[in-house]
């Protein structure tokens, strides 16, 4: 008899073990007595009804091992249940998430060819109310991609819940040091699988992955950055000839993610469902009329540069062209819809853009707003606009509104490898080809800060604005000294250009004396609030409570420092980065030597007490 392992841990999850359990024990494979199973839940000593639910179906089914025992963390418990199997073939289950009832009949199948000790099904997505909302096809997964934790960072995630192995291959896993993470444990055990075994993919569904409040990759950030930074500990270095597959991989990748997006944009009688609205329903049938302006945005989320500024703009398009917000139509690859219920969409729980995302979704909107463009209508192009990206310049339609361009002519010193090589020597040749193109395409541009000022031709500059967040913020000032209970707000993300680790030594040395709370990625430090990955609201009325930041020796021009200034947030920057004097006068910034951390505190403190 083919015997099934299946593991689930859990903890105060009574709102969604129960449909997990079902679909384990409900397989059809083991209710025709056609195959074993062995269910081993671990539950970290749950202060609710979990473990009285898990009773209740462990008496009907014998089957079920139940242990309740307080872990450090999900893969601490998994770790307890690995020492339990005994089965032909395992995987594991969060609760929430659930099996399609043949799962053991496909399974059974594909794992009696010998060959096979490592597979993975399709990727399926639901939504709370356990409706398959999405598919996706997987197209490769290369071993050695896996190992440089390429999948979740630049292609798509292997999807946990429908993979499956041979209990053999958890042999080589270093169990003390699986067991010791506390959020990317499923790379790590696919990362240890790959130095043996290839993964196969099966056309078939095998399980999915629900998104709910109870997920440890999204309950606390909001997205996956902090289970990508976790897993740099012990992935393989990115080497160019991994770039090279990354690159080769990505159209059918992104081709088997979004099949079903491009044929809702095909075809006007597919329905879907609509997250907006959190209902199955047809595409928007879009009216057009003469005041319409239709444009593409590549990420329109809330709690990120990018889609914050694309927000922004779109509110800028709506007074500009005195436009109601059903006249202005938002698309990207993801969506179609109107501004209106655009803003309805939860800015929260997305996950973090990958490669396609990134480097193929910004070329997908040229053809749609060609097509738009043709057909008589307005049109608009409104993030990812960096000025080396001189291809999408040279390609989209005559007249195209553009969304403030971007970027930076300085490259942080922490940046290497291939992105070293990018930012200092090949955008300085792609910053003058886009030069070029600009001075004899579109009347109007807006930039998002001054940083490009210096290296535009006169043409450019001549029908150029910019600094398109400081104009927007010196309108928008809401400040309230007597609310201000918070010493400092460090805005934390932890990539190569944001300097984001020497804002944590700071962090270090001011928390002992200082109130200091975080947003963005945590730190995982003592003594200090952190918020995480928040929505803009929440940013602002942080502001609002806080007198002083220090932003990170990237860039002065950012967001986050405009969020500050607007709210009478005293602002400390390293005096070496481009900044605008008027804030100087105003004494509302400060530059400072970011070299000795100890030497900048007292800085700092002798800054303190001119305001005491």
């Amino acid at each position: 008899m083919f015997k099934f392992s299946i593991i689930t841990t859990c903890y105060n999850a009574e709102k969604y073990i129960k449909e997990t359990i079902e679909s384990v024990i409900q397989q059809t494979e083991f209710l025709n007595s056609k195959c074993e199973l062995e269910y081993i839940i671990v539950d970290g000593d749950s202060k609710d009804n979990t473990n009285s639910i898990i009773q209740h179906y462990s008496k009907l089914c014998p089957q079920i091992k139940h242990f309740i025992e307080k872990d450090e963390g999900l893969y601490d418990g998994l770790s307890k249940g690995f020492k339990h199997v005994n089965g032909d073939v395992m995987g594991y289950l969060n609760a929430g998430d659930f099996l399609n009832k043949s799962a053991f009949s496909v399974l059974k199948k594909v794992f009696s060819n010998n060959q096979i000790n490592w597979a993975t099904g399709l990727k399926i997505i639901y939504n709370e109310s356990s409706e398959i909302i999405k598919i996706q096809i997987p197209y490769n997964f290369r071993s050695n991609l896996i190992r440089c934790g390429v999948y979740g960072k630049y292609l798509p995630f292997i999807q946990q819940e429908s993979t499956f192995w041979r209990p053999k291959l958890i042999e080589d896993l270093d169990i003390h040091y699986f067991k010791k993470l506390k959020k990317s444990g499923d790379m790590y055990l696919w990362y240890t699988f790959a130095k043996k075994y290839k993964l196969h993919i099966i056309n078939s569904y095998l399980s999915g992955f629900k998104y709910h409040d109870n997920q440890i990759t999204f309950r606390e950030t909001g997205s996956t950055d902090l289970y990508l930074e976790e897993a740099k500990n012990f992935v393989d270095p990115i080497k160019i000839k991994d770039f090279f597959y990354i690159i080769l991989d990505s159209l059918p990748w992104f081709l088997g993610r979004n099949i079903t997006n491009i044929f809702q944009s095909l075809n006007s009688q597919f329905i879907d469902f609509i997250s907006s609205d959190k209902e199955w329903n047809k595409k928007l049938n879009i009216t057009k009329t003469k005041e319409s302006i239709f444009c593409w945005v590549c990420d329109y989320s809330k709690t990120n540069g990018e889609g914050i500024t694309a927000n922004l703009f779109l509110e800028y398009i709506l007074n500009k062209y005195n436009l109601k917000k059903t006249n202005i139509f938002v698309r990207n690859y993801n969506s179609n819809t109107n501004l209106e219920k655009m803003e309805k969409i939860n800015p929260i729980k997305l996950a973090s853009l990958n490669f396609a995302d990134r480097y193929i979704n910004p070329f997908i909107g040229i053809p749609y707003l060609w097509y738009k463009y043709l057909t008589g209508n307005k049109v608009a192009y409104i993030n990812f606009l960096p000025l080396w990206n001189f291809v999408i310049f040279l390609l989209l339609p005559p007249n195209t509104i553009l969304g403030p361009i971007t970027g930076s002519q300085d490259y942080n010193k922490n940046i290497k490898n291939w992105e070293k090589f990018f930012r200092k020597y090949l955008m300085p040749i792609q910053f003058f080809i886009s030069n070029i193109i600009l001075s004899f395409r579109y009347k109007n541009l807006h930039f998002n800060t001054s940083n490009l000022k210096s290296i535009l031709f006169e043409k450019v500059l001549k029908k150029s604005k910019f600094n398109f967040m400081h104009n927007l913020y010196l309108t928008k000032q809401e400040v309230n000294i007597d609310e201000k209970d918070i010493d400092f707000i460090f805005y934390t993300r932890f990539y190569p250009s944001k300097g984001t680790e020497q804002l944590v030594e700071f962090i270090k040395v001011l928390r002992k004396n200082y109130r200091i709370v975080t947003i963005g990625e945590k730190t995982n430090l003592d003594g200090i609030e952190e918020y995480g990955l928040i929505s803009r609201e929440k940013v602002l009325n942080l502001c609002k409570k806080t007198k002083y930041t220090i932003i990170s020796s990237e860039n002065f021009y950012s967001l986050f420092c405009f969020d500050c200034i607007s709210r009478g947030v005293k602002v400390f920057f390293d005096e070496n980065l481009d900044f605008d004097k008027e804030f100087l006068d105003k004494k509302q910034i400060f530059p400072i030597t970011f070299k000795n951390i100890n030497d900048t505190k007292l800085e700092i403190e002798k800054i303190l007490n001119a305001f005491r």
